[in-house]
């Protein structure tokens, strides 16, 4: 078989390929970045063979995956740079099937937070919906050194595309 990405979408325009947020997450990509108008971070992704079931196919753990790196990845965009954060719970609904091929994007809010625990929920649409849903608990945790701000990561990364 032949390079699997050649008959597929290219991201949507404004989306830029983001660096791995984890080497887990840089086997099942590659992850896309793209902020709205509302300054709200979205992740793309392009569904592709290796992320296929035995269906045919995105398999729910790499969307379960996904919705932990959009709901975490959309926290670290709001957040104090002096944080982190680690999931604790995360809570899944698979809605309907991604095929091979989809461009999926992933959104999601803070819904809530105290003063060690952030609440979240998350969805990842296709071209016919809403493919899954996730509501999440995260730890908020103190960074051990100092650490850039991701904000301005995800700012810097985009910007010089959006200008092109």
């Amino acid at each position: 078989m032949s390079d699997d990405s050649s008959c597929l979408q290219l991201p949507r325009p404004g989306f830029v390929e983001f660096p791995p947020l984890s080497p887990y997450v840089a086997l099942n990509g590659p992850v896309y970045a793209h902020v709205d108008e509302n300054d709200q971070l979205e992740l793309g992704f392009l569904v592709q063979q290796k992320n296929a079931n035995l269906n045919g196919d995105c398999h729910g753990a790499v969307l379960f995956s996904l919705l932990d790196s959009v709901m975490g990845a959309s926290i670290l965009y709001k957040l104090e740079p002096e944080y982190s954060v680690a999931t604790l719970n995360l809570s899944s609904n698979f809605l309907g099937a991604a095929k091979i091929g989809d461009w999926l994007v992933g959104r999601a809010a803070l819904d809530g937070c105290s003063k060690s625990h952030l609440f979240a929920s998350g969805s990842l649409s296709g071209p016919n919906g809403v493919v899954a849903t996730a509501t999440a608990t995260f730890s908020k945790i103190r960074n051990r050194a100092p650490a850039t701000h991701f904000r301005e990561l995800v700012k810097a990364l985009l910007k010089p595309r959006q200008l092109a």
